[in-house]
């Protein structure tokens, strides 16, 4: 791709004459030559023709470039291959507006097929049922550092489905893998093998329906984001046997009367300028099942003046976190954007809104009040340095929905309640929404956004507290668990409150960091005295109670989930799927006590290589019954980084990026089948696995962030307990290749701002690594050390390094002891330092 867009050249017209949807063009050798729309000359297809013009409704404060008001723009495109380039352009290029298109030339298009079973009739079935995972022991034997190559292989992908709506926008329109255009009042259901079949759910557009052969079946799809970020959909479809394809551009302007805006190109492979067609439809919102047409120069000019907008909507701020990838890693690049561009179109506003489909937030106006539907999201907003956008979404959900007595006023219908009052989701969620609220003081360190927020900050942590005074009225003082917090851990089981792990561990965890923002703000000094004691008392009766019911078997420890209030535990589950209980425990529980933290080291391995082995993942994947559900799954990711499984980390976040977000629009759903294959995955509902359906197709937005943070974690990480920064832990050693550019700047902090590069050096007698380190922290006194991992691309993932060598001249930092046999520890003497470390191998 780097190659053909270094010889593509785009022409640059000295004069345009617009001519109704045609032009007159004179180019800079000389050559004048009138083109119609659709004409196709050198390769590029001429769109349209048209004189812009700025809308009102699209006017935003941003620094990009428009076209002067009535300047003539061409709109042109072509295609490679397997990609391709939608291009404005003014007289002598003054705006020059190139944007990269996932879909190219349609005519042949290719995509591959998957024929799992070919060679192994019960391949499925040795999926579900082996154990331990069958994909991550073919992989981890074969290499220490898993890559995406390495586990696309094993699973077809799933069909893309691109969400296009904006936060204004009172229907939320999705363009599904062929197309069709739904909105997302109801399931969003499609057999994506047969084009003619009855579609499920709310079809409002239907390409087949406009081009002149429709087709019963295709042989190649496309669907995904022009230029990877914004909401307009690329959709391409390729039938070999008809010799017949189209192509679709989609997006929401919601200008006028028109919503939704389509171009579709019908191509035929023996099609000339004159038989092509090319149209442009508009949907609206009040009328979505009546198609009608407008003109090119409208579609053209809605673009360029809604990605001006869009673009002001969705730019990271100047100092946000930026990192450099090897470029054959530009998935995961686009993946981590993605999964802010998507979040932030759907999301209404400031208000949180869980997904799309039938997690679509019960109403539009007043957001959805999971508390899982904003802490995944406002933590990845933080950890990449978009300080006011964590601070709107949580600012406003504290606002919205935390009542005067800490309850949540949920908007959801006949859910949780807990102590007489509405809750919504779990006391495990409710005690991260709480962390998070800390977390977002201590990253942006803005004391006006902590002042405007710390009554209902001090209501959920009465709450909290009266939570376990609950608790202790209703259990026997002389019972082991006394003083452990009894309440819901799952939506799905309002009125089943014995399981305990998760809810105790985040009860302590966010007690103790509600303790260290009073502390930090010179606040509550008694109140905050008291929380470090409470959250002592119960992190103790846990560890005791783990101590007594916990199981070791051989390296693998079960922790039972469920702890009645009498100190009755579960027996090991001989599989993570066998029962509700198990597969919650799989799902919810487990990763959510992991990412509190709290369990110990050991604890921590021994409970993940026991749902490891005993049927809990595929490609590291989390299973719930007969399929994968992610949703959850943060804490996986997190506790095997913590622990230095980096194969399974990086197993597990290739398996996300391969089998789990979809391909084009990196989205995911919540829950979603292990089987299916030639082009895609079935979808699952409920247990059925035979139809190829999905309950919340498109987007759900915790599982999709998770490659978001696990990206940021690579390359700086805290576990928030021993005040260790932990730099390039996560990085596989061919990152480390001499001729990569591999660098993160700004990376927020706990403490304050971090940035970091790395060179190598590959001659045989000189191999060395060198890490270039900047930080500017607030406050250094809980930073116990910066360590810095060290790898090198042209030796094994464990090499050991044999010196290292510290360049400070400020002596802002001084070198430590080596505390593993890839790390370098350093503590940190200034608050402002730059230094660099050199290790030789």
């Amino acid at each position: 791709e780097q190659e053909e867009m270094e010889s593509l050249s785009i022409p640059i017209p000295v004069t345009i004459n617009v001519q109704g949807q045609n032009a007159s063009i004179q180019f800079r050798n000389g050559t004048v030559t009138s083109i119609a729309i659709n004409e196709v000359v050198g390769g590029w297809r001429m769109l349209g023709a048209f004189n812009y013009q700025p809308l009102e409704e699209f006017k935003v404060a941003t620094k990009d470039p428009e076209p002067v008001e009535g300047a003539p723009v061409l709109a042109i495109t072509y295609g490679f291959k397997e990609w391709g380039m939608l291009v404005y352009r003014s007289v002598n290029a003054s705006y020059d507006l190139a944007l990269r298109k996932p879909v190219g030339n349609i005519v042949g298009m290719e995509q591959p097929q998957y024929n799992l079973t070919a060679y192994d009739p019960n391949y499925f079935n040795r999926l579900a049922n082996f154990n331990p995972d069958f994909v991550a022991n073919q992989v981890l034997n074969s290499t220490l550092e898993p890559s995406f190559d390495d586990v696309n292989r094993y699973l077809a992908p799933l069909p893309d489905n691109v969400p296009i709506s904006l936060p204004s926008e009172l229907v939320a329109w999705n363009v599904g893998p062929t197309g069709r255009i739904r909105t997302a009042n109801s399931r969003l259901l499609e057999m994506y093998w047969n084009l003619n079949l009855e579609p499920w759910g709310d079809v409002v557009f239907e390409p087949n329906n406009h081009t002149a052969k429709a087709t019963a079946e295709y042989d190649a799809i496309k669907n995904g984001r022009v230029d990877g970020l914004f909401q307009i959909a690329n959709v391409g479809v390729w039938n070999v046997k008809f010799d017949r394809g189209y192509e679709m551009l989609a997006f929401a302007p919601t200008r006028g009367n028109v919503s939704v805006a389509i171009a579709l190109l019908d191509v035929e492979s023996t099609d000339t300028a004159d038989t092509a067609k090319i149209q442009y439809f508009g949907l609206n919102a009040t009328h979505t099942h009546s198609a009608f047409t407008i003109p090119a120069s409208s579609f053209h000019n809605l673009v360029l003046n809604y990605r001006r907008a869009t673009s002001a909507n969705f730019s990271a701020p100047q100092d946000a976190c930026s990192v450099e990838l090897p470029y054959e890693s530009r998935r995961q690049h686009t993946a981590v954007r993605a999964a802010f561009s998507t979040y932030m179109a759907i999301a209404r506003g400031n208000l949180s809104n869980l997904g799309t489909g039938t997690t679509w937030a019960d109403s539009l106006e007043t957001g959805e009040s999971m508390p899982s539907t904003i802490t995944v999201g406002v933590r990845a907003f933080l950890n990449w340095g978009f300080y006011d956008a964590a601070k709107a979404y949580l600012g406003t959900y504290l606002r919205t929905f935390i009542l005067p007595n800490g309850a949540i006023n949920m908007t959801r219908k006949g859910e949780c309640t807990y102590m007489g009052y509405q809750l919504s989701d779990s006391l495990a969620s409710y005690a991260i929404l709480v962390d998070t609220a800390v977390d977002v003081a201590l990253f942006s360190n803005d004391r006006v956004w902590v002042n405007s927020h710390l009554e209902p900050f001090r209501n959920m942590v009465s709450y909290l507290l009266a939570a376990r005074e609950y608790s202790m009225n209703i259990t026997d003082p002389s019972s082991s668990v006394y003083g452990l917090i009894y309440g819901p851990a799952t939506h799905m089981y309002c009125d089943y409150h014995d399981y305990f792990l998760s809810v105790n561990v985040w009860y302590a965890q966010a007690l103790f960091s509600a303790s260290k923002l009073f502390n930090s703000l010179g606040i509550e000094k008694d109140l905050a005295d008291n929380l470090t004691e409470t959250a002592t008392q119960v992190n103790s009766t846990i560890q005791t109670v783990i101590n007594n019911t916990a199981v070791w078997i051989n390296d693998t420890l079960f922790i039972s989930p469920v702890l009645s209030d009498k100190g009755e535990s579960q027996a090991p589950f001989k599989s993570m799927i066998e029962s509700t209980n198990s597969s919650v425990a799989n799902f919810r529980i487990y990763p959510e006590a992991l990412l509190s933290g709290l369990l110990t080291r050991n604890q921590s391995v021994g409970l993940q290589r026991y749902r490891e082995v005993n049927g809990g993942t595929l490609a590291m994947l989390t299973r719930y019954k007969y399929g994968i559900d992610h949703l959850w799954s943060l804490g996986y990711a997190h506790a095997l980084l913590d622990t230095d499984r980096t194969p399974e980390f990086l197993l597990q976040l290739n398996s996300i990026l391969a089998n789990f977000l979809s391909p084009g629009s990196s989205t995911a759903p919540r829950l979603v089948s292990i089987f299916g294959q030639k082009f895609f995955r079935n979808y699952l509902v409920g247990d059925n696995v035979e139809e190829s359906l999905e309950l919340d197709v498109g987007y759900t937005a915790p599982p999709t962030f998770i490659a978001a943070l696990m990206t940021r974690w690579q390359f700086v990480f805290e576990n928030g307990i021993d005040g260790v920064i932990w730099l390039a832990k996560g990085l596989p050693s061919a990152w480390y290749a001499g001729q990569n550019e591999i660098s993160i700047t700004n990376a927020p902090t706990r403490f304050g701002t971090l940035s970091f590069s790395l060179a190598t050096t590959t001659a045989k007698d000189d191999m060395t690594t060198t890490m270039q380190v900047g930080f500017a922290f607030e406050d250094t006194s809980s930073v116990s050390g910066l360590s810095l991992r060290f790898r090198h691309a042209d030796l094994p993932a464990n090499t050991p390094y044999k010196n290292a060598t510290l360049f400070s001249p400020t002596l802002c930092v001084e070198m430590q002891s080596q505390p593993g046999p890839l790390d370098v520890l350093v503590t940190i003497l200034h608050s402002v330092c730059s230094f660099s470390v050199t290790v030789s191998f």
